[in-house]
């Protein structure tokens, strides 16, 4: 009975040990949170600004092979993250995939995580990037110099959307070609527009602007989704630990009564009998 209930007492530890690094994640991912949202949506202000010069120049039907689609070859760039410890966030992302893609799809893969993700799944990926990732370069070097060649005719990228605090779905959004429809929404930019050194010079600048922006943006909500979904799985691991401790102290309770009856109906039964 003694070391039963050692070995109880040393498993309640042990919870409480758990219990103290789940709340130090928990903590941090909070912690990231603010920053992460505030970013996020100074990014979103940025790109739409963005779209509204663009939306200036295409007003004079200026022509960009960006807009254009010259092959039905598709690649997908999933994000995700190195860590885990976010529910079933990312999984889900990777259930859509799998769902949509095809033989001759190019995967690029953000994340370690993401990688494992695929690879447990079966899913057949191209390129998988470790984080801290330079999205610029990723932009610069990859993305864009495979869209203008013609290797992909499209270009998307899967991420898990905000919709509440409890609620993140898969994303899916067209990446390149850009679409005219969009622009076409957009404001024009106030005022006399002025450009220098030409149109075409600008448009080059805005565009990679916009590519790498657009992509920051989807990779901050990204962290965002994670840091939000770290903080209520580790609530919630909080609570189940809460709740076996107390049930673990409900049963040393038990075992120590039982004891403390025995003994005393051992001792009773000494006098009794003699």
């Amino acid at each position: 009975m003694a070391k039963e209930f050692i070995k109880i007492k040393t498993k309640i530890d042990q919870l409480q040990d758990l219990k103290t690094t789940i709340k130090a994640i928990e903590k941090i991912s909070s912690s990231q949170l603010h920053f992460l949202k505030k970013k996020w949506r100074n990014l979103r202000l940025y790109r739409e600004s963005l779209l509204e010069i663009l939306a200036s120049i295409e007003k004079d039907d200026f022509s960009s092979p960006f807009f254009e689609t010259k092959s039905e070859r598709r690649m997908f760039l999933v994000i995700s993250s190195n860590k885990k410890h976010s529910g079933g966030l990312f999984f889900e992302l990777f259930y859509f995939l799998s769902e949509i893609s095809h033989e001759d799809d190019i995967i690029y893969i953000l994340g370690n995580f993401g990688k494992k993700i695929a690879e447990q799944m079966k899913i057949k990926y191209d390129l998988a990037i470790k984080e801290p990732v330079d999205l610029s370069s990723l932009v610069k070097n990859y993305l864009i110099p495979s869209f203008l060649k013609g290797k992909v005719g499209k270009i998307y990228i899967i991420y898990p959307e905000f919709r509440n605090l409890n609620l993140f779905v898969p994303k899916m959004e067209k990446y390149l070609p850009l679409e005219k429809d969009i622009l076409e929404e957009q404001k024009p930019y106030k005022g006399y527009v002025f450009w220098e050194p030409n149109k075409e010079a600008i448009l080059q600048f805005l565009i990679d602007d916009y590519l790498e922006v657009s992509i920051t943006e989807k990779f901050f909500e990204t962290k965002f989704c994670e840091f939000w979904a770290r903080t209520i799985t580790m609530e919630r691991a909080e609570e189940r630990i809460k709740n076996i401790v107390k049930n673990l102290q409900l049963l040393g309770f038990k075992m120590r009564k039982r004891e403390i009856t025995k003994n005393l109906t051992d001792l009773y039964s000494s006098r009794h009998y003699h």
